[in-house]
């Protein structure tokens, strides 16, 4: 089963680097610190940095990109991870295969990650070297004491900014005018409310791309919205910041039911929330992500038509597309009907 419900739109980004360690960024002046060259005495022993960072870069990181929720080139994250990892990468029965499309890793690349994981999941690997002493800088009456050099803490913003409250209220007034009448009932089309800022926000600019560039979201409807009543960054900032202040339990209760086509099965909730738990949970973690969608709870037949858009190509994501082209449409109604039944406002 290749399948898996995963990132609603995802930017695929190739060229990216680990860059939580001091001596990999400093590679020209402290040496190759794998060669063993005069910058230092190596120590032995599997480490983040220098054996499995590179082989999750070359091998996973086409769609684990940094700044996701599974951002393989952040140590924190993959250390959290690491059994997922492991039972992934043996192919693992219950476990979506990866990497996705590659075939099997190597088994010494395997053999790498299980030592790593087995020896405490150590971080970065030391170099001992003999510290070059910083002079000192003495005190006089016409220069004073040398100045102290600012912590990164006390340099870099640790706030969004102000008048978060006026941006939610603008936000407000806008999508009532415009949005209000199709998303705030539990129909066939979205619910909008609590889903994370980023998310809408990277939906909203979809709908603006341009016939035939990259990245664009195809909906008639949602383009002339998004084009016409959006007036710009402010606007589609101001909805976004809204929407996810708001209470997704909040709207009528107006289920649509699922509309069943000739030759298909009843809907078996109890296997979609196998096939859920088993490969799209890894992103569509309830409140757990500000990328993706939380799914939890969104109409069966909207959730029905997503996937069957994906797997169509009606909707763009390289990553969706892959995902669920080994699914069947029994699948499918099993999955959606297992989300919808999960919601978080029963």
């Amino acid at each position: 089963m290749k399948a898996v419900v995963c990132v609603l739109l995802l930017s695929l980004i190739s060229g990216c680097e680990y860059t939580s360690n001091p001596v990999m960024n400093n590679a020209e002046e402290t040496g190759d610190i794998r060669s063993g060259n005069s910058a230092g005495d190596i120590v032995s022993g599997v480490y983040f940095d220098t054996d499995v960072y590179p082989i999750l870069k070359n091998n996973c990181m086409t769609c684990h990109t940094p700044g996701s929720p599974k951002d393989w080139s952040n140590y924190k994250v993959v250390s959290q991870n690491i059994d997922l990892i492991l039972s992934a990468i043996n192919h693992e029965a219950g476990r979506m295969p990866m990497p996705l499309g590659k075939g099997k890793l190597d088994t010494e690349l395997i053999a790498t990650i299980q030592e790593w994981a087995d020896s405490g999941l150590k971080e970065v690997r030391p170099v001992v070297a003999t510290p070059t002493p910083t002079p000192e800088v003495p005190s006089t009456p016409e220069t004073g004491p040398a100045p102290e050099v600012p912590t990164e803490e006390e340099i870099t913003p640790t706030t969004e900014g102000p008048n978060d409250e006026q941006m939610i209220a603008y936000g407000a007034e806008i999508y009532k005018n415009n949005c209000s009448s199709c998303h705030d009932t539990k129909s066939i089309y979205a619910n909008l409310a609590g889903q994370p800022s980023k998310y809408l926000y990277s939906q909203l600019k979809a709908f603006r791309v341009k016939k035939g560039s990259p990245g664009r979201r195809v909906d008639p409807i949602m383009k002339l919205y998004a084009t016409s009543f959006l007036n710009g960054e402010k606007d589609i900032k101001a909805v976004s910041k809204y929407l996810e202040s708001a209470d997704p339990c909040a709207i009528p209760d107006e289920i649509v039911d699922l509309v069943l086509a000739e030759g298909d099965a009843k809907p078996d909730p109890i296997n979609g929330q196998k096939l859920f738990d088993s490969q799209c949970v890894f992103c569509h973690q309830a409140g757990g992500s500000t990328e993706y969608p939380n799914l939890y709870g969104q109409n069966t037949q909207y959730l029905l038509k997503q996937l069957e858009d994906f797997k169509s190509g009606a909707r763009s994501s390289a990553t969706m597309s892959g995902m669920v082209m080994g699914l069947t449409r029994q699948q499918m109604i099993d999955i959606s009907v297992h989300l919808n039944n999960k919601s978080e406002c029963n």
